[in-house]
């Protein structure tokens, strides 16, 4: 038996609120493949791939 503790992985690996949600994401919804991920991958590499980053824009202009 293992254990991860998801939140120190957060804190090493995500760099904003929205690679935050996409681990938090496959956390419950997928915790077999955040497993895989975190044991035998590169989660930096993964979030890079699938997190969309919209920078909020401004209507004033």
């Amino acid at each position: 038996m293992i254990s991860i503790n998801c939140t120190a992985v957060k804190n090493e690996v995500a760099d904003n609120r929205f690679e935050r949600s996409e681990l938090n994401w496959l956390i419950y919804n997928d915790p077999t493949a955040y497993a895989e991920l975190i044991l035998n991958g590169e989660p930096e590499k993964y979030l890079k791939a699938v997190t969309v980053y919209r920078p909020f824009e401004s209507s004033a202009h």
